[in-house]
């Protein structure tokens, strides 16, 4: 009698297995009820848990703070003027910049005419190596240069490489270069670091040599300024499809509610 029941309430596929494979498949015709609904139950919530996927959008990850650029910053060179008879050498200054049009006439550290610039308040000494890293918080164009790295326009990036030295009764001097070019090309990428998030920009210092020698009217000065520019951040990276997920959740529905094939 049980089995007289099953068959009017699951069809005739069901009434054609034998009481093995009915075995095989469930403990009892309850079982194979909540077995059955159990999968369809599965299948629905799979199903509707990618559809979310897909409504969802995808969060951004970020990932690790990487090197996304780097400048050098080095200059070796030499001078010889009456200017620089009885100099001192002193220190060096060592900048990354936006603007550059002039060494006077500006409201930037040592009268120097430049939009933004970073660095240019650090006084390297004679000898001396080391890192500094710049960021918003300690350092006030930050801001700026970081929004100029990473706007898609391809501008004129400057560094600067200004050996200083004194002389009696004229103060602090200062020689060198600022050697200017476009972002592509100073950077490595076009038409600039669009698209990617500026963390902080670190200098490395790894010389700084400057030597002043006096003669009756005339001196030299020689110098040699080994540095690099670090631009360091991170890039957007979007998280798997939510179209991958849908389609992952569409194969299970259709395992979850594939019926046994008649024996």
């Amino acid at each position: 009698m049980p089995e007289t029941m099953g068959i009017s309430k699951f069809g005739p596929n069901i009434a054609e297995q034998t009481p093995r494979e009915s075995r095989r498949e469930s403990t009892g015709w309850e079982g194979m009820i909540r077995n059955r609904d159990g999968k369809k139950i599965t299948a629905l919530l799979l199903g509707a848990a990618s559809m979310l996927a897909v409504a969802a959008p995808a969060a951004p990850v970020r990932a690790a703070s990487i090197i996304l650029a780097e400048v050098s910053g080095s200059n070796s060179g030499s001078g010889l003027s009456s200017g620089f008879a009885g100099a001192t050498e002193e220190f060096a200054v060592l900048s990354l910049a936006y603007g550059f049009n002039s060494f006077s006439g500006g409201t930037q550290p040592w009268g120097l005419d430049i939009d933004l610039q970073l660095g240019a308040d650090i006084q390297w000494t004679l000898g001396s190596s080391g890192v500094y890293d710049f960021n918003a918080i300690n350092s006030a164009d930050f801001l700026g240069v970081a929004s100029r790295l990473t706007n898609g326009v391809t501008e004129d990036l400057s560094v600067g490489r200004l050996p200083f030295y004194s002389k009696p009764g004229s103060g602090l001097s200062f020689s060198g270069s600022f050697g200017t070019g476009p972002e592509d090309g100073m950077l490595g990428h076009s038409p600039d670091l669009q698209g990617s998030s500026i963390d902080f920009i670190r200098l490395v210092v790894d010389r700084v040599f400057i030597e002043a020698t006096s003669y009756d009217t005339y001196g030299t000065l020689e110098w040699d300024l080994q540095a690099k520019w670090q631009i360091w951040g991170t890039a957007p990276i979007p998280e798997p499809s939510g179209l991958l997920l849908f389609s992952t959740g569409m194969l299970l529905v259709g395992r979850a509610t594939r019926r046994r094939p008649a024996a």
